[in-house]
């Protein structure tokens, strides 16, 4: 998966990308609209100084041999003006464009002009009318259209993002409420969660979907929770009876067929009741009825742990190193902190060789335990009820799920490692 985006700057960079587009496009044609607006105003002037300029003539009658002064007077008056005989015939107006090398301070440039050339008759005399004005390098108007457009631009693109920021976090607030809402959901706790109404209809949508499906899980959580709790409570009894019965059986003599049938109903019945009595603590987590909290010497519940864990080691020649770097008393439910540190000893012996180092570690902040093994166990199915997380033994499958419960009660983490060739179960008690 790539980097994630803000909502609001998806379609942002779509508009600015549009916006882009519509500047590329914009600017020849802001380029050939001023042209053309310019070279119309320049036609104008020129056919009003031509038209001054004939009805001067033709007040005025001048000859051919007056005709120079005329041109020099002309020239003095309005530069670009221009009266010259002509013999050919007598043409309609025409409009052209021309570009020419000037001398201006001291350097050569090449300007363009626009031109307007007219014919007319005086004295049975016939001449040639031409009217130039310099106009505007389409260069310069195209860098200065492409400057300022530039600028304005930039300006859009910062408005864009500004408003776009304060739009969408002042329109999707109630969506980030709702988010908010879901992400403190526990469903656990047996209780909805309470969305804040929008005047937007898709998010009023949304909120009565949430609304509809968080009733539908916490009712079906509800029932499976009670299902689970009264068939914990209905089984013991029957499970009491069965031991009680295989007890009385293995006391009996029998031949050595029957005999070896009664002691291997011993190890599922074993697992039947640490079962049901792992199903009914987990009921009980998750009611809440652990609410208790005191300060606890944790390091002297690891030591009364291994003490009672004490038969297993020897039989299996483990060993246990404790490291307590813990200097304050913890805060918590004594029975649950309990509960967690038997579970986690369990597993380690469960999942070690015999002859095995076991390795536990408390300070102020982790709780850490640490056992040898060949293959790192399936993270995936850890901390998930009846699930295996190695093939190499067989359990009731719900002491981890019952110490990642224990954590979520008090607020802790949990989390797995498998590092040079030991597993390590760590609980961050911050």
């Amino acid at each position: 998966m790539g980097t994630l985006k803000p909502l609001h700057t998806k379609p942002l960079w779509v508009f600015i990308r549009y916006a882009m587009l519509v500047l590329v496009i914009s600017i020849p044609a802001y380029v050939f609209l001023i042209n053309a607006i310019w070279i119309h105003e320049l036609d104008e002037h020129n056919q009003l100084v031509l038209e001054n300029t004939r009805k001067a003539l033709i007040e005025s009658q001048p000859t051919s041999e007056e005709m120079t002064n005329w041109n020099r007077m002309l020239g003095a008056l309005n530069p670009g003006v221009r009266v010259i005989p002509y013999g050919g015939d007598l043409k309609s107006d025409s409009h052209y464009s021309v570009s020419r090398e000037l001398f201006i301070s001291g350097s050569k440039e090449e300007e363009k002009f626009r031109g307007l050339l007219s014919y007319m008759e005086l004295e049975k005399s016939r001449y040639q009318l031409s009217v130039e004005t310099n106009m505007e390098d389409t260069h310069e108007t195209f860098l200065a259209v492409t400057v300022v457009t530039s600028v304005f631009f930039a300006l859009l693109i910062l408005g864009m993002i500004w408003l776009s920021k304060r739009v969408y976090s002042r329109t999707f607030q109630p969506f980030y409420e709702t988010l908010s809402a879901l992400r403190s959901f526990d469903i656990t706790q047996n209780e909805p969660i309470a969305l804040t109404t929008s005047d937007i209809q898709e998010f009023e949508e949304l909120n009565e979907s949430v609304q509809d499906l968080m009733k539908r899980n916490l009712k079906s959580f509800q029932q499976q929770r009670t299902f689970v709790e009264n068939a914990s409570h209905e089984l013991q009894t029957p499970i009491a009876i069965l031991r009680s019965k295989i007890d009385l059986l293995s006391q009996q003599q029998f031949e050595p067929t029957i005999q070896e049938m009664v002691t291997a109903l011993e190890s599922p019945m074993s697992r039947l009741t640490r079962i049901n009595k792992n199903l009914l603590l987990l009921s009980r987590l998750e009611n809440a009825q652990f609410r208790e909290r005191e300060g606890v010497n944790a390091a002297d519940v690891i030591t009364d742990t291994l003490e009672l864990f004490e038969d297993f080691l020897q039989n299996d020649s483990m060993k246990v190193s404790f490291t307590n770097n813990r200097t304050d008393l913890l805060r918590c439910n004594r029975f649950l902190y309990e509960t967690l540190i038997q579970n986690l000893v369990s597993n380690a012996i469960r999942h070690s060789e015999k002859g095995s180092d076991l390795f536990i570690e408390i300070s102020n902040d982790y709780l850490m335990v640490m056992n040898p093994g060949k293959v790192e166990l399936r993270k995936e199915y850890l901390f998930t009820r009846f699930a295996s997380s190695s093939n190499e033994n067989v359990s009731s499958g719900l002491g981890l799920a019952i110490v990642k419960e224990v954590v979520v009660q008090h607020g802790w983490t949990v989390d797995y490692a498998f590092n040079h060739g030991l597993h390590c179960f760590e609980v961050q008690f911050s």
